[in-house]
């Protein structure tokens, strides 16, 4: 089966933890701060964001889809906060 969105809505797969160069877990949320991350799996054909986009939306703005045991978001792109952009480094090895 394959999920497509309609409307003004993404599909995203949910980035649950981090871990840092030394192994310590990174939450992705903090009590204070109701916000989550995710990569956009599938778009809707007028959506403004691309496939791969790793994004950050708010808590509770979601419908969840668990399909193949994997869990997936329906996001309204209203509710979609930030996009993460990796940082680039240049030839000198200093962040742009």
């Amino acid at each position: 089966m394959k999920i497509k969105p309609i409307k003004n809505r993404v599909l995203v797969e949910p980035i649950k933890e981090e871990k840092s160069k030394s192994g310590i877990i990174l939450p992705d949320t903090t009590d204070d701060k109701k916000q989550t991350e995710g990569i956009i799996v599938a778009v809707s054909e007028k959506s403004i964001f691309k496939i791969g986009t790793r994004i950050i939306f708010t808590e509770y703005s979601f419908t969840k889809i668990k399909q193949k045991d994997i869990l997936y978001l329906v996001i309204d792109e209203n509710d979609i906060l930030a996009i993460i952009e990796d940082d680039k480094v240049d030839s000198e090895g200093s962040k742009e």
